[in-house]
């Protein structure tokens, strides 16, 4: 299949007005509507500055409103009526025109769509539009690799056209096979190119003005209203100390408060111990190289054996590194 993708110089700029409301007339059959348009592209002036110094003021008989949203409309219209050749299908979006040709071969291919194009041409002399075949792509789509590199030669209006093996149409980019890679790559290595950026101003301190966190802060309706910035992350070191509270006091002093905390909350119990010279500090008690029993909460019936033992250790002023836990309290308590 051989397409080519016809290119027009100035398109919006060289469509006839009374041509235009004609056309419209004839397919919409509405004599106001026709009548509002003929407002909209009559009495429009411009003139020219160059160095300080305008022109004299021209009116302009031709052509659509750059950028009007009726504008593509209005010419989509103005050339309705466009010739379909023998032999050849067309893709068309407002000025954007693809005429393409299914044949057996490639000299088939070449004589249809010369064929095609030159009839084009009375068409466009006739509407007063202008064809640029210097920038007019022509591009062979098929699947057979040893002719990869086949050019087909198309002549219009005398000048031969450019072959691509890569044309861009609606912003698509096509290749032979219609597989869409280059658009593909193309379109990664944009999004890689603004990812790029993104990862730059992530990474770096962004400048903003003074009026800007102003309106951050007491705007309500500003997207970042009441944001905080994410934590630092732990890359290193250096940045865990800039992330971490400083301690008022040492570890040690902190855990000895905690337990005297608990340690006033048991009441009744702490004067006991307090007077059996049992108090909450982070030492080692007499004894502890010794033979300890074992750190676990002993059954029911022997727990008042081992108090007993336990105070008959400190009857001897004798004591030992074990820990048992309180009834009631689930707490661990050195004795």
């Amino acid at each position: 299949m051989g397409v080519a993708f016809v290119d027009l110089s100035t398109a919006y700029d060289t469509v006839q007005h009374r041509p235009l409301i004609k056309k419209l007339f004839d397919m919409t059959a509405d004599a106001k509507l026709c009548n509002v348009i003929r407002c909209l592209l009559s009495n429009r002036m411009f003139h020219v500055t160059l160095n300080n110094r305008k022109s004299r003021w021209f009116h302009q008989t031709n052509g659509l409103p750059q950028g009007s949203v009726l504008a593509p409309l209005l010419f989509s219209v103005y050339t309705n009526d466009q010739p379909l050749p023998e032999g050849c299908s067309r893709f068309i979006y407002v000025d954007d025109l693809a005429m393409a040709t299914q044949q057996h071969n490639f000299p088939e291919i070449e004589s249809t769509l010369e064929r095609g194009l030159s009839d084009m041409s009375a068409y466009y002399l006739e509407n007063h539009l202008r064809t640029n075949p210097g920038k007019t792509q022509i591009c062979s789509f098929h699947l057979k690799n040893r002719e990869a590199k086949r050019e087909i030669d198309v002549t219009w209006d005398g000048i031969k056209l450019e072959n691509y093996q890569h044309p861009v149409y609606l912003g698509v980019t096509l290749d032979r096979t219609l597989s869409y890679k280059a658009h593909i790559q193309k379109t990664r290595a944009k999004v890689s190119t603004r990812n790029s950026l993104l990862r730059q101003l992530t990474n770096s301190k962004a400048v903003i003005t003074k009026a800007e966190c102003t309106k951050q802060a007491n705007d309500n309706r500003h997207s970042l209203h009441e944001h905080s910035a994410a934590q630092k992350r732990l890359s290193s070191r250096s940045s865990f100390l800039d992330t971490t509270e400083v301690l008022e006091t040492t570890p040690t002093d902190a855990r000895i408060t905690e337990w005297q905390n608990q340690w006033n909350s048991l009441g009744s119990q702490t004067t006991q111990w307090m007077e059996r010279g049992i108090t909450p500090d982070e030492c080692l008690t007499t004894g502890h190289d010794q033979r300890c029993l074992e750190n676990t909460e002993p059954p029911a019936g022997r727990q008042r054996t081992l108090q007993g033992v336990h105070e008959e250790m400190e009857n001897n002023n004798f004591r030992c590194m074990c820990v048992w836990r309180i009834p009631n309290h689930g707490t661990h308590y050195e004795m």
